[in-house]
């Protein structure tokens, strides 16, 4: 057996927080701006973002940062350090972008809590 190559590796960091976060097991919060969010994993945390992308203004790029306890980058993953992937290797059979995307998305809507906030407005709405 090979020994796995850092591009090895980010595959499946990533493929490990977007399993985690589309099943709920991974607690996101948010941050001072309103397109970073950060999972804590005691030692490290990481950070989601959405970045404007100038040549693509309607396709934003996304990063996963890996910051230490004195918020020093460790490790920077983006779909665009992705995109030799295929899609094969990553989970669920989508190219990386769309793997980001999701990420950086579900985790928004987590960290903001866009659930309840759903379930709070129809309550009222409905009157239930």
């Amino acid at each position: 057996m090979s020994t796995p190559t850092i591009l090895d590796k980010y595959i499946r960091l990533v493929n490990a927080i977007y399993r985690r976060t589309s099943n709920g097991t991974l607690a996101w919060e948010p941050t001072g701006s309103p397109t970073r969010f950060r999972a804590d994993f005691g030692d490290n945390y990481v950070d989601v973002e959405q970045v404007p992308d100038p040549n693509y203004p309607e396709q934003p790029d996304y990063y996963l940062r890996i910051l230490d306890l004195k918020e020093r980058e460790i490790e920077s993953i983006s779909n665009i350090t992705l995109t030799p992937i295929s899609a094969e290797q990553m989970v669920g059979g989508q190219f990386p972008y769309q793997v980001f995307e999701e990420i950086f998305h579900q985790a928004r809507r987590r960290a903001l809590g866009a659930e309840q906030v759903l379930d709070h407005l129809l309550a009222d709405l409905e009157g239930f």
